[in-house]
C-alpha cells in the first residue's frame, strides 16, 4: 500500500509493494527494513575501514575519521573506534555517530577491546610506556587505569565470559610475552614467552583458543599457558590475524586475506584481496 516505506523496494503492482535487500542483508520481521546478514571481517587500511562479508564482497565504511584501532559490539551491531583526529572514543553504524569519551586526555590508544557483557571499553594507552585502562559505557561515563608501567603493550582482547584480558608486552626477561589479568589487572600472569615480536595476535572466545604470527607459521595456544601448536606453516609472511567461532582470518605479504577453518580438519580458502596495506582485522 501507499504507507509502505521499503528501504529497497520493487512494485508488484498498482497497490502492492515488494520491499527486497542488497546482497548481505535480508528482510526484517517488519517486511520493509534490512537487516545485515551473517558474519563479516572488518579491516581497516590506514583510517578507513572495509568490510569484508563471506559472500566475498567488499565495501569502505564511510563517514569515519582517524580510525586508529577498533573494535565491533554484536549487541548494538556498531563500531567503537579511537579516533587519532579528536583524541576521542567513537561509537556508532554507518549512519550515525556519538563521542563515548572526549576529555581529550588520551596519549595514543594503540588498542581496544570491548566487553559486550558488562558493556566497558578497554585499552592500551601509550606504544612505548603502556597503561591498560577501562571505560564504562553503561550509563554514567567513568574512566579507570588497571595496569600501569608495561612495556610496548599491545594486542588487546578481552574473554568476558572467562573474565580475563590477554594482551602482548615486552617482558622483563627482555622477550615478548603473551600475559593474561583479570578485568580488574589483578592476577597477571605470563601464558607464552615468544622469540620475537608477533605480528599479529587473536583470541576465539568461541573456542577459548589464541593465535599469533611469528615467521611463517601461525601458532595456536590457549588460556592455559598449554604448549602451542603450529596449525599453519605454509604461508608468507603473516601480519595481522583474527579469529571467531573456529576460523581464522589473517594477511600475507600479498595483501590476500586467508581464512582457514580448523574444526574437523584444516581447510585454507582465499578471503579476498585488498586495495592497499592494512593495519588491522576484526
Amino acid at each position: 500500500s501507499s504507507g509502505i516505506n521499503a528501504e529497497y523496494g520493487d512494485v508488484v503492482a498498482a497497490s502492492t509493494v515488494q520491499c527486497g535487500c542488497h546482497a548481505g542483508f535480508h528482510l526484517a520481521e517488519d517486511g520493509k527494513s534490512c537487516t545485515e546478514s551473517g558474519d563479516f571481517l572488518l579491516v581497516r587500511v590506514g583510517v578507513d575501514l572495509y568490510k569484508y562479508r563471506t559472500e566475498g564482497l567488499s565495501e569502505r565504511i564511510t563517514q569515519l575519521q582517524g580510525v586508529a584501532c577498533f573494535d565491533f559490539d554484536y549487541e548494538k551491531r556498531q563500531l567503537i573506534w579511537y579516533n587519532t583526529f579528536t583524541d576521542s572514543i567513537v561509537a556508532g553504524d554507518q549512519s550515525s555517530f556519538y563521542n563515548l569519551h572526549s576529555d581529550g586526555n588520551f596519549s595514543d590508544i594503540v588498542s581496544v577491546a570491548f566487553d559486550w557483557s558488562s558493556r566497558n571499553l578497554y585499552f592500551i594507552e601509550g606504544s612505548t610506556n603502556s597503561k591498560i585502562g577501562v571505560i564504562s559505557v553503561k550509563g554514567t561515563l567513568s574512566r579507570d587505569l588497571l595496569l600501569y608501567g608495561l612495556h610496548r603493550a599491545s594486542f588487546l582482547q578481552v574473554h568476558p565470559v572467562k573474565g580475563v584480558l590477554v594482551y602482548v608486552v615486552f617482558g622483563e626477561a627482555e622477550t615478548f610475552e603473551i600475559q593474561m589479568c583479570g578485568l580488574d589487572g589483578s592476577n597477571r600472569m605470563v601464558l607464552y614467552e615468544l622469540s620475537s615480536q608477533p605480528q599479529g595476535f587473536a583470541l576465539d572466545t568461541h573456542t577459548d583458543k589464541i593465535y599469533y604470527t611469528l615467521k611463517n607459521n601461525i601458532y595456536e595456544g590457549d588460556l592455559a599457558g598449554n604448549r602451542p601448536e603450529s596449525v599453519i606453516d605454509t604461508v608468507t609472511k603473516p601480519s595481522r590475524i583474527a579469529a571467531y567461532g573456529g576460523h581464522i582470518y589473517w594477511l600475507e605479504e600479498s595483501m590476500m586475506i586467508w581464512k582457514a577453518s580448523l574444526g574437523g580438519g584444516l581447510s585454507v580458502t582465499n578471503f579476498g584481496a585488498l586495495p592497499f596495506q592494512t593495519n588491522d582485522l576484526d
